[in-house]
Formats: structure tokens, sequence, C-alpha cells
């Protein structure tokens, strides 16, 4: 995977991410989804009609924009939601390493 093409190919969260609150929502459901909702479906957290944005590791971009996520967090004051999904862009990136027949643009 070269870091260029990475670049290339990835939106940032600049471009998705709107609204004050959103990004403790989501940091919220994240730390959730560790907790009371690991091995259940995350759309059951969802309003009606919310939409969402779903990132797999098998996606070249997912860590750029997992990292990119971390940093607006830490930047809005939550460090602990920063930590977290830095330690998951992290994963994602090895899971990457350790399977790169698998990494590929998105479907």
């Amino acid at each position: 995977m070269k870091s260029q093409e990475a670049n290339r190919c990835c939106i940032t969260a600049d471009q998705i991410i709107t609204g004050p609150n959103m990004l403790r929502d989501i940091a919220e459901v994240l730390r959730e989804m560790k907790g009371k909702y690991e091995g259940r479906n995350p759309q059951e957290k969802l309003h009606g009609g919310e939409p969402y944005f779903f990132l797999r590791a098998q996606d070249m971009c997912a860590p750029a924009a997992v990292t990119h996520y971390a940093n607006h967090l830490q930047t809005n004051g939550d460090a602990k939601g920063s930590e977290e999904c830095h330690a998951f862009a992290k994963r994602m990136r090895e899971w990457q390493a350790a399977h790169p027949e698998l990494v590929k643009m998105p479907d």
C-alpha cells in the first residue's frame, strides 16, 4: 500500500463531519460499542433515518480517516476518545500489514 496513493483517495473528516456535537456523539457511540454494544449490531443504536458511516480495516483509507477523526477529538477536548481512536487506527494498520492481499479501495 503506497502512502501517496492512500492520501490521494481519502476524503478528509473536514469534508464529512459537521455539527458541534457530532464528534462527541460519535466518540460516545464508539466507546459504548466496546462495552455494552460489543457483539451486537451497532445499527441498533441508530435513530430512525440517522445517517452513519462504516469503515472496515480492509479499506486502504480507513486508518487515515480514523486518525484524522482522533485528531479532531483531541482538538475538541476529548483526550480519552482521541486515544481510543488512535489505538483503533493502529489496530487497523496492523491488520492491513498482516493481510495486504485483502486491503483495497472500498466497493
